[in-house]
């Protein structure tokens, strides 16, 4: 598809606008801008060696897509492996926050049951699956493609990048992201009171250890006060769906989590869950997962620590670092404005007192 001239411009102007530029109504989780999150984990990187971060593609307009990996594990190839993919539907927001508040809450965590889990488990977070919807708060990306049904042909850059994190990182779960609208008449879950999980069934074996993780994390959710539904899709189902992609081409155990809740606390309580589950029982979810998919020689590629580089005119302007009261859960991210926005800000101011003063005149 060919490129357009305007993508950049636009994905400046939007990143200025942000939640202004919104054009849906219903309410949603409280989101976090791109730009806010990925300053915050090169921050967390910098900061501590619970995370690294590293590039692992760039969207159609050009923006970084990160892979924030989290595990106090010495070798990751001893962790059970954990890949969460936020945000790849642009305008549902909430998961990517959900990430920055769990990973702020475990860096400053000292408790020696969260260290041992964390030595146990690692997660490879892409917090921006789809950093051009994220920015335009649309569901596609510059292209206007739905992501989420391009992973059987994988076409867009976007695709490929998730792709090639869940080739390197040898993930023993996928945990895909996404929020709908309960109060939607025509959407695929009107009316749910619930949050969804959802597993692919792709033969016994599979289905078995699918089933068995859907209902660990099902019964810790419902624990914790944030009850889903478990569904289920077969053979008949298509592929395109990234769900569905990894556990149907790969034999990955893969979960779709739609939250219908206005609040991002179910995506924390989720990955916390996870945490809990896999990091509290080793010996039986390790062997397991390895068996299921031929796990048990590989090894884990060299952790690099490479902050992310965004565009010139996405570079922040801090206006406030992130607020860190360790254990506290209230997590407050930075605040930025990106270059662009202060020029395009300057430039506007310019031209409205040049209009003033010749209008006086």
């Amino acid at each position: 598809m060919a490129s357009r001239s305007w993508v950049r411009p636009a994905v400046a102007l939007l990143a200025l606008l942000g939640p202004a530029a919104s054009a849906h109504a219903w309410d949603r989780p409280q989101g976090l801008g791109y730009v806010d999150g990925i300053t915050y984990f090169n921050d967390a990187a910098r900061a501590s060696d619970l995370v690294t971060v590293e590039p692992i593609g760039t969207s159609v307009a050009g923006l970084p897509i990160a892979a924030v990996v989290v595990t106090r594990a010495a070798r990751p190839e001893d962790a059970i492996r954990v890949l969460v993919i936020c945000r790849q539907h642009g305008h549902e927001p909430g998961s990517e926050r959900a990430a920055c508040q769990v990973v702020d809450a475990w860096r400053h965590d000292a408790d020696p049951k969260t260290v041992r889990r964390l030595r146990r488990v690692a997660f490879i977070l892409i917090p921006y699956a789809n950093p051009d919807g994220a920015v335009a708060d649309r569901r596609g990306n510059a292209h206007g493609l739905d992501l989420n049904r391009d992973w059987q042909a994988r076409t867009q850059p976007e695709t490929q990048a998730v792709e090639r994190a869940f080739l390197e990182w040898q993930p023993h779960l996928v945990l895909d992201c996404h929020v709908f609208d309960p109060q939607d008449p025509n959407g695929p879950w009107a009316g749910e009171a619930r949050d969804l999980l959802e597993a692919y069934q792709r033969g016994d074996h599979v289905s078995d250890t699918a089933r068995a993780l859907q209902r660990a994390l099902a019964r810790r959710q419902n624990l914790t006060g944030w009850p889903v539904r478990e569904s289920y899709s077969d053979r008949g189902f298509r592929l395109s769906l990234a769900h569905r992609h990894f556990a149907a081409n790969h034999g990955a155990p893969s979960l779709l989590f739609e939250c219908g809740r206005r609040q991002v606390e179910p995506f924390a309580a989720l990955f916390r869950n996870t945490l809990a589950e896999l990091g509290d029982d080793p010996g039986r979810w390790k062997p397991a997962l390895d068996n299921l998919r031929g796990l048990r020689s590989w090894r884990a590629p060299e952790r690099r620590n490479e902050p992310i580089a965004l565009p010139l005119y996405l570079r922040p302007v801090r206006l406030r670092r992130a607020q860190e009261p360790a254990g506290s859960g209230d997590f407050r991210p930075p605040v930025t404005v990106p270059l662009a926005g202060i020029a395009g800000a300057a430039m506007v101011t310019y031209a409205l007192v040049g209009l003033l003063r010749r209008r006086r005149s």
